[in-house]
């Protein structure tokens, strides 16, 4: 039933978690960008959804996670795997910005030189969970990109970034980490 919750032992509250039913569907997602009220997919293409039976319209605490009645989240008798992540000052930050669509693109200001990024519109359908990797492509101007929720391989597309010694500087057009106005979340480590 909705309203269950379970621990996560961070200490702080989550700033991302995935659930994954290993028994069911897709990984849920619960991002602070996105908010609450709102779910995602990590391996589809969809925008955020405002569906209280996920995360209960229930930010999470410095303790707990609060669970909707989806059987993705909290079946009864379900094994439910879950993955909780928040910041870290100097490692880690989920955060977001703004795409204004052109190739002088946003800034995101992480604290630190990212070795591995994430970015996910929240606000727009039909685009990706794409990702980038220093140890694939270490020097600027950064254009590979892999995939969190499709098989493709590797792709060198004009998908391009710059990494920074405190953040990152997203430097093009596409539709999938800058289109004006929509927000993006990211995951930087």
């Amino acid at each position: 039933s909705g309203g269950n919750t379970v621990g996560h032992g961070l200490g702080v509250a989550p700033r991302m978690v995935w659930a994954k039913n290993r028994g069911g569907n897709g990984w849920a997602v619960y991002s602070a960008i996105a908010g609450e009220d709102y779910y995602m997919y990590l391996d589809a293409e969809g925008a955020r959804v405002d569906n209280s039976s996920y995360w209960y319209d229930t930010a999470p605490t410095s303790t707990l996670i609060t669970l909707g009645h989806t059987a993705d989240v909290n079946a009864s008798g379900g094994n439910i795997l879950f993955y909780a992540m928040a910041d870290v000052l100097g490692y880690q930050k989920i955060g977001s910005y703004i795409g204004n669509g052109n190739a002088d693109g946003p800034f995101a200001e992480t604290g630190f030189k990212p070795a591995f990024l994430m970015i996910k519109s929240t606000t727009q359908g039909s685009t990706n969970w794409e990702f980038f990797c220093n140890t694939i492509e270490p020097f600027n101007n950064v254009g590979d990109q892999n995939y969190f929720n499709i098989a493709n391989a590797e792709a060198d597309n004009d998908h391009k970034m710059d990494w920074l010694s405190n953040g990152f500087k997203i430097k093009d057009t596409s539709g999938s980490i800058n289109t004006s106005g929509a927000t993006f979340l990211y995951w930087a480590i």
